[in-house]
């Protein structure tokens, strides 16, 4: 997570230092469909990990 934080910390400074203040805003603007996009994979991967130790009918392994 520290990573992923520090990685769009870089992304935006670069951003706004070297390119249009467009990209900035665009940036800015598609935060909230990658914090969903990446919400729903972290919870597809819990939720096949949880469904695959109760096995394919509920019951136990």
């Amino acid at each position: 997570m520290v990573l992923v934080f520090a990685l769009m910390n870089a992304t935006y400074l670069s951003a706004m230092a070297q390119a249009e203040a467009s990209v900035a805003i665009w940036l800015q603007n598609t935060a909230p469909v990658w914090t969903i996009a990446g919400g729903l994979c972290i919870m597809a991967g819990l939720l096949y990990r949880h469904a695959g130790m109760r096995g394919v009918h509920g019951h136990g392994t």
